[in-house]
């Protein structure tokens, strides 16, 4: 048996969930593990940790939301949309799904960034986190959901046509 896979397609897929796995793996841990640990921490130390960690993870953030947009990109216009051309569901749940990973990129960026205009995110990192990490499981749903009901059969509109 032979398996005929376009090496960019698999590539990028495999990318994109990689990345996925990893950022948002990576907030659960931060929020259920590493928060909690450090909470009874001296402050001083606490911050200390917070920065040493925040300066190796906001590279990983950058870098993961960087691929997955790109990726995700890719994977919509040049491996599924084609697919899906008048599917009404994929394109509303696909919409859904790359506005909330938008929103996703903004608040992980927030949260491990130096703006100021994002500081309120870091101030109660645990409140946001855990809307990332609920955010980061509805995108996660959607793309199962779109990933299992596959691509449907032509439209009704279609199949009714009369033959000539």
């Amino acid at each position: 048996m032979t398996l005929a896979v376009d090496p960019i397609v698999f590539s990028s897929r495999f990318l994109h969930v990689l990345f996925a796995v990893l950022l948002l793996g990576g907030a659960m841990f931060k929020r259920f593990a590493l928060l909690p640990a450090v909470k009874d921490l001296p402050e001083e130390t606490r911050e200390s940790l917070k920065e040493r960690v925040s300066a190796i993870w906001r590279k990983l953030v950058m870098m993961g939301s960087g691929i997955l947009f790109l990726t995700g990109l890719y994977n919509y216009l040049c491996v599924t949309n084609p697919l899906h051309d008048g599917d009404k569901l994929y394109g509303m749940l696909m919409g859904i799904k790359i506005l909330l990973a938008l929103v996703i990129f903004v608040m992980a960026a927030g949260l491990v960034g130096r703006s100021k205009g994002l500081e309120f995110l870091r101030k109660d990192a645990a409140k946001w986190l855990l809307v990332l990490i609920l955010l980061g499981t509805a995108v996660t749903g959607i793309a199962s959901f779109l990933k299992i009901r596959g691509v449907p059969d032509a439209p009704a509109a279609v199949e009714a046509a009369p033959a000539e």
